[in-house]
């Protein structure tokens, strides 16, 4: 961002320095195809044409998919630019942590029950621990009626089954059939969204590790949903799904 420092050094650490990035701008060019761009405005004792000279640059990039990168330095290309790099997003669902009725797709962003008898035996974590949040879209609740009867939260692997209901023996969740939290570990839940959260909507679990808290936001609005005393000191916590009907079916965004 404008204004931010940046720190730029040489591979052996002794020639280092830090300089004021004017700007970044970033399109989404996995839809736009728009080429990304950087400006750096480094130190003038820095010898851009010296072979000896690493440049380290740290950015986080706004969209995920191919992003082809170019970089100048005091207005110079830098050698072999631009970049094409590959983005993953921060999170992905877990084969390895699937129930057998729920199938993966788009690069195991999308999550569906594909079988079952309409228990809760559709459950899918995601990939990563301890994720500070992640947002997750309901693309179906598979049901005619539309009941979003769909749990989505965070939950430990131990105790944790695939195959069977854990929202009322294991993890933290928001219940999109009614808006409300829902814990199984003697903690506090507070709050509720007021009604069923329905497909298309995107539903944020923000997750404090340190105060042992989680929030969940649905469209970018907070009606102060949280569950509070969680119980995080023996195990990670991973995204959590929990789908009841076959077709239902959810996306990390």
């Amino acid at each position: 961002k404008k204004g931010e420092r940046i720190i730029i050094e040489n591979n052996d650490n002794q020639r280092r320095f830090e300089s004021i990035l004017p700007e970044i701008t970033f399109f989404d060019n996995s839809q736009n195809n728009i080429t990304h761009q950087m400006n750096i405005k480094a130190s003038p004792f820095i010898d851009s044409n010296d072979s000896g000279i690493n440049y380290r640059i740290l950015f986080t990039p706004k969209s995920i998919g191919n992003l082809t990168l170019n970089l100048k330095l005091m207005n110079l290309d830098i050698q072999n630019s631009p970049f094409t790099l590959n983005i993953f997003p921060k999170v992905l669902f877990d084969k390895s942590n699937c129930s057998t009725n729920v199938s993966l797709s788009e690069n195991d962003l999308i999550a569906t029950k594909m079988n079952g008898n309409g228990s809760w035996d559709g459950v899918v974590l995601g990939l990563f621990p301890n994720p500070e949040s992640f947002r997750v879209k309901i693309l179906s609740s598979g049901n005619t009626n539309k009941n979003s009867h769909i749990y989505i939260g965070l939950a430990p692997k131990q105790n944790l089954n695939l195959n069977y209901q854990n929202n009322n023996r294991c993890g933290w969740y928001l219940y999109c059939h009614n808006g409300s939290p829902q814990n199984s570990c003697n903690s506090t839940s507070n709050g509720s969204y007021g009604s069923k959260i329905a497909e298309g909507q995107i539903v944020e679990v923000k997750y404090n590790k340190e105060n042992r808290t989680i929030d969940f936001i649905v469209d970018g609005v907070d009606k102060n949903i949280s569950i509070s005393n969680v119980n995080n000191e023996q195990y990670d916590l991973f995204p959590a799904i929990e789908m009841r009907y076959v077709g239902a079916s959810v996306q990390f965004v």
